[in-house]
């Protein structure tokens, strides 16, 4: 009859609402801080129930009687059900990495977004606590500051270990899952963890997002299936059960799959695939604990790309007092480079894909590798692109001959 007629519904604005599928989740933006918007996310199998309270009230809204709860879920079964109807309303279920549609790339997923030619469109949610350690937070120059102090020492060693937070994705373009990167010193203090901590300041949060020994292989291979396509740092491995164990992690990442598992309902849920570079660090040589564990084969050794740090001490140009302020900035700095690598990987994969395959191939001819050593290549491939692209955005200054000579001096040794 042309009358407008406003009925109460939640105290809450609800607004930017989006559908994710596999599973399938209604997202929306509300406030629950004073001056902060923030996504809800809630399972489409929960709204109308009476868990739907506990969902909401468990990410800030709080729900004051029953009649409330049933006028908002109301509400969301129709806005669903108005979604499912809209052109591009549904988008993918995973939270990082590459997006791939009909068997083509449309895009690159980070910090909440779809970086795409086309434009940006919000990504589905991770694990609540995943999502924690790759939130980007802060500001830029901090980064850029913490990665000149490391590369600032001419030390390829460990511009490797800074290059591998932009090779990472770039795994994808090589054809192979998961590969591993290892460096070890017997001497402390030479600078490894550092540069592990401002590698990881690329995507996450330097401290909690580093794996260490007390993380259980199936919480590893949980988040490694949700991001995918960045790149997994573990340092501190220190004693041979350490590194014994380490190994066993390893052979299951380079598979590319996480092992299949039902959901708390009971039903299957499909496990997380990646593509991508683990970097480790640690006090003594992986090699001897491989080559023990898979004797009956050298898959294993082809599998682990690893150089040794040589200690030198007082040529840290550095003070180590300046040094550490620097890194701990990075504890409230991080993912903002990200940030905006992801959104020059989503804009340029065509050319990235190009670039990368006639990388790997260069580097075949010239080093008259033999099929088994095909991990090592694409090793040392992904790091050079992924020195190169930081230094053409800006990001380092990596000295790229440097790093190669240093690259192929290590293959040549192992």
């Amino acid at each position: 009859e042309g009358k407008k007629e406003w009925l109460p519904v939640s105290n809450y604005p609800m607004t930017k609402a989006w559908l994710q599928r596999d599973p399938w989740i209604f997202n929306f933006t509300t406030r629950a801080e004073f001056g902060k918007e923030h996504q809800i996310a809630i399972e489409l199998a929960l709204v109308e129930t009476n868990e739907m309270r506990k969902v909401l009230q468990g990410q800030g809204m709080t729900i004051e009687s029953l009649e409330e709860l049933k006028r908002i879920g109301k509400l969301l079964m129709a806005w669903i059900a108005h979604l499912q109807k809209m052109k591009g309303s549904v988008i993918s279920s995973h939270p990082f990495g590459w997006e791939v549609k009909n068997g083509a790339l449309q895009g690159f997923i980070y910090g909440g977004m779809k970086y795409a030619a086309n434009g940006t469109s919000p990504s589905a949610n991770p694990d609540p606590v995943i999502a924690s350690q790759y939130a980007p937070t802060g500001d830029r120059q901090p980064w850029i500051d913490a990665a000149e102090m490391v590369t600032s020492q001419g030390k390829p060693a460990f511009d490797a270990i800074i290059a591998s937070a932009f090779a990472a994705p770039l795994v994808r373009f090589t054809g192979q899952s998961g590969m591993l990167m290892s460096c070890f010193s017997v001497a402390s203090g030479v600078g490894k963890s550092t540069a592990l901590r401002v590698a990881q300041g690329v995507w996450g949060d330097p401290v909690r997002a580093m794996q260490s020994l007390s993380d259980t292989q199936n919480s590893v291979l949980h988040k490694i299936g949700e991001t995918r396509a960045l790149p997994l740092y573990w340092d501190e491995l220190k004693t041979e059960q350490d590194s014994k164990k380490f190994v066993n992690t390893v052979f299951t990442i380079s598979q590319g799959k996480e092992k299949s598992r039902l959901t708390a309902r009971a039903s299957q849920r499909a496990p997380g695939t990646w593509q991508t570079l683990l970097v480790s660090a640690s006090n003594e040589s992986l090699m001897d604990i491989v080559e023990s564990q898979t004797k009956a084969t050298t898959a294993g050794i082809y599998r682990v790309f690893e150089y040794e740090i040589k200690e030198s001490r007082g040529k840290w140009i550095v003070d180590p007092s300046d040094a550490q302020r620097l890194v701990s900035r990075l504890n409230d700095n991080f993912g903002q480079i990200g940030l905006e690598y992801a959104s020059f990987l989503g804009n340029n994969f065509e050319r990235l894909e190009a670039e990368v395959a006639a990388m790997g191939r260069e580097l075949g001819v010239e080093t008259n590798t033999i099929a088994d050593e095909r991990f090592w290549i694409a090793t040392i491939t992904v790091v050079l692109a992924g020195a190169r692209y930081a230094n053409e955005l800006g990001f380092t200054k990596i000295n790229e001959e440097q790093l190669k000579f240093f690259l192929l001096e290590t293959l040549e040794h192992m």
